[in-house]
């Protein structure tokens, strides 16, 4: 079963749903409910970042380059008056052992870049954790952080026509499994829809 999936969702301080990692989702994306129960009890107060995984699938013949990041958006108020972006960088991760969990999830045509946060940059997550916990604890509402990971790749051919898919899934926390986050991302029309070309954000290798 699925449920229909186009907008991106945000860390909410009480709600505390990972499912911000999503792209921003086109009109065939979809989350499956599985993982909408799944993130029900995922509480972004208490969650290690160091141990956060983000795993994209894209075609075969994209390579990923340097530069992925994560941006992190934090409001206190309804109305975003407020509103910070915090960039994070990701790393790649190559690791036998971390990537073994993802052959479940292998497609023919596809290819799985794995992706956590840089150490250095996890302090900046426990921050921004604390500072929501201190905002629900003083009943201050409204507020939250929408997070969405940007990978950088580059290709080894000419873009085919059409509707061009990637899924992204994650892991949040040591020893459990992957959650499909988003299935079937639509990488023309999302970046279509924010003013950029698929050719230029993924330029020739």
């Amino acid at each position: 079963m699925r449920s229909p999936f186009c907008s991106p969702l945000r860390f909410l301080p009480r709600l505390a749903l990972v499912a911000a990692l999503a792209f921003g989702a086109g009109a065939c994306a979809y989350m499956p409910i599985s993982t909408l129960i799944k993130l029900r009890s995922f509480d972004l107060g208490t969650f290690d970042p160091a141990a956060l995984r983000v795993a994209v699938q894209v075609p075969d013949f994209l390579e990923r380059r340097p530069g992925a990041v994560v941006r992190a958006e934090v409001w206190t108020y309804a109305d975003k008056s407020d509103l910070k972006e915090h960039v994070i960088a990701m790393e790649s991760v190559s690791e036998a052992s971390e990537l073994a969990p993802l052959a479940a999830f292998a497609q023919a045509g596809m290819r799985t870049h794995l992706y956590r946060i840089a150490a250095r940059d996890v302090v900046v997550i426990r921050a921004l954790q604390a500072e929501g916990v201190a905002r629900h604890k003083a009943g201050q509402k409204g507020g939250g952080v929408e997070i969405k990971p940007e990978p950088k790749a580059c290709r080894t051919r000419d873009l085919p026509p059409g509707p061009f898919l990637a899924n992204l899934l994650a892991r949040v926390a040591p020893g459990e499994g992957y959650l499909v986050v988003l299935r079937h991302v639509d990488l023309h029309l999302e970046l279509s829809n924010r003013g950029m070309s698929l050719s230029e954000q993924v330029p020739p290798c």
